[in-house]
């Protein structure tokens, strides 16, 4: 009876380890989505927290950042968490306060040096201010636009911490149409923002009016806060 107690524990045993062995590889297999709604803010204390949700199999999430400036595929890891928060003290960033876009992945394994260690795709970029937000609703300053050919270049300085521009133009100062919501690329040494207007020849007749305002973040109901309305007529282009 006990050599029959001692095969059934030996045998049990076995199994123990195989599911377990099972098990790490189906987790191994599973497809590392890359996490979603990932947000930044700004603390008072200047450093960033960023959240997200968490991914199927994730055991570790790899954090990491790039300025405005740098290419599009710039890609500064700062850190790892195993929860789906972080908070980062960005140290070093070059430029006029920029605005930072975060990143997060998932990966199969709490340390990168870990045999099987596999990273899941970055996920979309969230933007946030460097800054805390201090425009309050001053209007974005110095709007300006000059006209080249059948275009008109429309000019207004950069707002630190802005993650977003809203620029809409009018032959009536009355009705506006939205020309642009987003964020356009800085020139003039990241001290200002541009966008090319192209308009139609039925509205080239006359004076064109455009209005620019700022947002500190790219979430319609997260954080946002408008700046007031800059605005600037020029005559339009002659067909």
């Amino acid at each position: 009876m006990a050599r029959n107690g001692f095969v059934f524990g030996t045998l049990a045993m076995a199994l123990a380890f195989a599911l377990a062995v099972v098990g790490c590889e189906v987790e191994d297999d599973v497809l590392l989505v890359p996490p979603t709604e990932v947000r930044a803010r700004v603390l008072e204390d200047g450093r960033i927290q960023i959240t997200w949700n968490a991914s199927q199999g994730a055991r570790r999430y790899d954090i990491a950042f790039r300025t405005e400036f740098e290419s599009g595929d710039t890609r500064r890891q700062v850190g790892s968490a195993f929860i789906t928060s972080h908070t980062h003290r960005p140290i070093g960033v070059v430029g006029n306060d920029p605005v930072l876009i975060y990143y997060v992945r998932a990966a199969n394994r709490t340390s990168p040096s870990e045999r099987g260690n596999r990273n899941g795709a970055w996920s979309a970029g969230f933007e946030v201010g460097s800054v805390p937000w201090t425009s309050g609703y001053t209007a974005p300053a110095n709007p300006r636009a000059e006209r080249d050919g059948n275009s008109i270049r429309v000019t207004w300085d950069r707002i630190p911490a802005a993650v977003q521009y809203e620029l809409q133009y009018s032959v009536d100062n009355v009705n506006w149409s939205t020309l642009f919501t987003g964020r356009p690329s800085p020139e003039g040494g990241g001290t200002t923002m541009t966008r090319v207007h192209s308009p139609s020849a039925d509205v080239v007749s006359g004076a064109i009016h455009y209005r620019v305002r700022a947002s500190n973040t790219s979430v319609e109901v997260e954080w946002r806060i408008l700046t007031r309305w800059a605005t600037y007529t020029v005559s339009a282009v002659s067909p």
